[in-house]
């Protein structure tokens, strides 16, 4: 026997996206901008410093993607890199000077270097960027 589908069903005419664009299996919405006239970090503070006064409905979260989620990798890898970079490079002078005391002297070094180079960016002004400009696809 067959059922009309309006004894069953109430129909209710609205609008909706045309797609539904998922994230780890979760259903995500972006928000993406231009921000021109500041640094990517300090659009990053000002915006989280706006998410954190609002008040986000149980189930939603809030994260960020592209350029911000990059910086943020990029710095997260940058103490590593650092790290095995000073490994390495202590591993080639003590093979280069056959011993572990002068390759010590000359590791020393490294901190006032740094120094150096973030004064020298400062009276330039400009930014230590980790963040690509330009991508490979």
């Amino acid at each position: 026997m067959l059922v009309p589908l309006s004894q069953v069903a109430a129909w209710q005419y609205s609008t909706s996206s045309s797609d539904i664009r998922r994230y780890d299996r979760q259903k995500e919405i972006r928000l993406s901008a231009n921000v021109e006239g500041t640094s990517m970090g300090e659009a990053n503070e000002a915006f989280f410093e706006k998410m954190e006064s609002m008040q986000v409905p149980v189930g939603y979260k809030v994260g960020q993607a592209g350029a911000g989620n990059d910086m943020d990798d990029s710095f997260a890898n940058m103490a590593m890199a650092l790290a095995m970079a000073v490994a390495f490079i202590f591993m080639i002078l003590a093979a280069q000077f056959e011993s572990y005391s002068e390759p010590f002297a000359i590791m020393f070094s490294l901190p006032l270097a740094m120094i150096g180079a973030l004064a020298g960016l400062f009276i330039a002004g400009s930014e230590l960027s980790l963040v690509p400009r330009w991508r490979m696809l």
